[in-house]
């Protein structure tokens, strides 16, 4: 493990607020979060001629609410509680959308069809539409039009989430007025995936952020002073430094410096547990810290992210500026711009919607030009614990100690390396996110590699997919999909692998599954098992890299052997490089098969247990226990 649990403490980004300005209408809570763009025609894989697009349906005629202008401000902050939030929806959502699809999946056997589809994005246009109305809330006309008119725009304001979440077309009429006609024509997508990933039930909280207000943050790096004794002993040492021309990190490294403090806080009376930290020790490094804080010699705090839009124009200029000079990377200079933003899909996009403060962000693109910088595109480290970052830290710096440029240089362990490769990437135009492993903080990023779309788990260094969980940017309700980790609600990195190489085979096939997830949790049990069973059969032929698909369908098996075809057909796909087809092959084993009870004969069981052998991922000691279930009751 590189540092204690470190990765059940991933630090969060700041929230910031959508208000409706106009006639006092209430806003809505959204999240400093992440864009994405969609457009580029990729050619599908050669793998699988069978798999097709569902094609659109009839553009649904909207008579029951009259939408006027709309003035929704980012930034301003209004009362929890005001926001239009897909929660307020009826209760029985799920009794909704069975009472709508139910019919056409008796007719038409499970098929996953264009009328199937087409009742879908009706059902939840209707949803949202009647939720701004409940609300008195309005969008543009011509906004409400531009969305009918095109598809996949349509599928992401209406059916992106379950349930529906009407903020998100708030958002995007918000963007789309300010960033005017050609901006939102050339960065569609982008502006799509920043509605998606800001809306009311965001992407981008943490319990201890849910409460800060637009523009602040709560920043681990510089320790809070809690009370007036600590207050008092910190100017203290403030004055000590100031009168006597000592810097910290030499105070932080002199015990004799540090007895001459002592004596200097005692005189003042200082309180004595306090004077007792006075020793090379990260406590007294904190303290230190915020001695330096009130000298001036460091801010007291990082620079605020910028807006959504300042920060939606900033990687739109980047991406359109030719730089003076690149990097070499392996022997060459890498190509810029690093992602296709302006014809990438909307979902492989939201993660630069995390926004990094415009000064770090400047500083970051002015390095990765100047061809005198030594280390123009850093990526990781240095790896120092807390004790031997200290004295770094302690240096004078116009930065904050969380800032970019400060972090890569004091170093720390693996939340912060990971963060800063991060910020890295999304202030350069690359989507990447959070990650973790057990005792590791990564990340995972996307990249456009010979005509493809792929996600890389990056510094892994505790395993692989099947120990690696992301941030996960649709930010699915709890329980809504198979294989999420708990604490943060966070997705088995088979999701944003399966992200990647789902969209080569097309964004409305992919988006197609998540329909289909929500349609199959909302039949009865005893449908799931027969008609909720073929149509998930059947979307698998659209697209296969939506995990939740698979692992639903496994659930189903009703015994092991049936659960090895299954498997079975996992493994027969063609490997990829990224873990994708290894990782949920082991899930598919393990729910279609381990969940289960082991046959009752013993040459059955020998048989399976032989299979298992060959499956990714599955250990001799799962075996041994699922072979102690023989005997048990079916």
């Amino acid at each position: 493990m590189c540092c204690r649990a470190c990765w059940q403490s991933r630090i969060g980004l700041n929230r910031e607020v959508l208000r409706c300005t106009a006639n006092g209408h209430p806003g809505i809570w959204v999240d400093r979060g992440l864009p994405e763009p969609y457009g580029m025609a990729v050619k599908p894989t050669q793998r699988r001629s069978c798999r097709r697009s569902i094609a659109p349906g009839p553009v649904l005629s909207i008579g029951f609410i009259s939408l006027a202008t709309a003035a929704f401000v980012f930034g301003q902050p209004v009362t929890a509680g005001t926001a239009i939030d897909s929660a307020t929806a009826p209760k029985d959502i799920n009794e909704s959308l069975y009472a709508t699809m139910e019919p056409l999946l008796q007719k038409d056997d499970g098929q996953l069809t264009p009328e199937l589809r087409t009742t879908y994005l009706d059902w939840a246009t209707n949803i949202v539409l009647a939720q701004l109305r409940q609300h008195h809330q309005t969008v543009p006309e011509d906004c409400l039009a531009e969305v009918q008119a095109d598809s996949d725009l349509r599928t992401a304001m209406y059916c992106s989430v379950f349930p529906p979440d009407p903020s998100i077309l708030q958002n995007y009429a918000y963007l789309r007025a300010e960033l005017g006609t050609a901006f939102v024509e050339k960065y569609r997508s982008l502006v799509i995936a920043f509605a998606v990933v800001r809306r009311v039930q965001n992407a981008e909280t943490t319990e201890d952020l849910e409460v800060v207000p637009a523009g602040l943050s709560k920043d681990s790096t510089l320790k809070p002073i809690k009370t007036e004794e600590e207050r008092s002993f910190i100017s203290g040492i403030a004055d000590f430094m100031k009168a006597n021309q000592v810097s910290a990190s030499d105070l932080y490294q002199d015990q004799a410096l540090q007895e001459q403090l002592a004596t200097f806080l005692g005189k003042r009376n200082a309180d004595p547990s306090l004077i007792a930290e006075i020793k090379q020790s990260v406590p007294f490094g904190e303290r230190l810290k915020n001695a330096m804080v009130l000298l001036g010699q460091r801010p007291a705090a990082r620079e605020s992210p910028p807006d959504t839009v300042t920060w939606l124009r900033y990687l739109a200029s980047i991406y359109e500026a030719t730089p003076s000079s690149t990097p070499v990377l392996k022997g060459e200079p890498m190509s810029w711009p690093l992602f296709p933003i302006a014809q990438a899909q909307w979902p492989l996009l939201m993660p630069l919607a995390r926004p990094v403060p415009l000064g770090e962000a400047r500083y970051i693109w002015e390095r990765f030009q100047d061809a005198n910088s030594p280390d123009r595109f850093h990526t990781y480290g240095p790896f120092r614990s807390a004790a031997k970052a200290m004295p770094y830290e302690l240096e004078p710096s116009r930065w904050f100690w969380s800032a970019w440029p400060d972090q890569i240089y004091h170093g720390g362990e693996c939340i912060p390396i990971s963060e800063a490769t991060v910020e890295l990437y999304c202030s350069l135009g690359k989507p990447a996110g959070y990650a973790g492993q057990p005792g590791h903080a990564n990340l995972i990023s996307y990249e456009f590699v010979h005509g493809s779309w792929r996600a890389k788990i990056e510094q892994a260094f505790a395993g692989g997919p099947d120990v690696t969980y992301a941030k996960w940017y649709f930010n699915d309700k709890r329980g809504a999909n198979l294989r999420f980790r708990q604490l943060y609600n966070w997705a088995g990195a088979e999701y944003p692998l399966g992200l990647a190489l789902g969209m080569n085979d097309g964004l409305q096939s992919y988006m197609d599954t998540r329909m289909v997830a929500n349609i199959f949790n909302a039949l009865p049990p005893e449908e799931q098992r027969t008609i909720g069973k073929r149509m998930l059969q059947h979307c698998l032929e659209a697209n296969p890299y939506n995990p939740d698909i698979w692992y639903r369908l496994a659930q189903l098996m009703p015994d092991a052997v049936q659960g090895m075809g299954l498997v079975q057909t996992v493994m027969n796909e063609p490997p990829d490089d990224t873990g994708y087809w290894k990782t949920v092959e082991e899930f598919v084993a393990r729910y279609s098969i381990l969940d289960q009870n082991a046959p009752q004969t013993e040459p059955e069981l020998k048989q399976i247990c032989a299979f298992l052998n060959t499956v990714s991922g599955i250990k001799p000691k799962d075996i041994e226990s699922y072979s102690e279930k023989v005997g048990e009751k079916q």
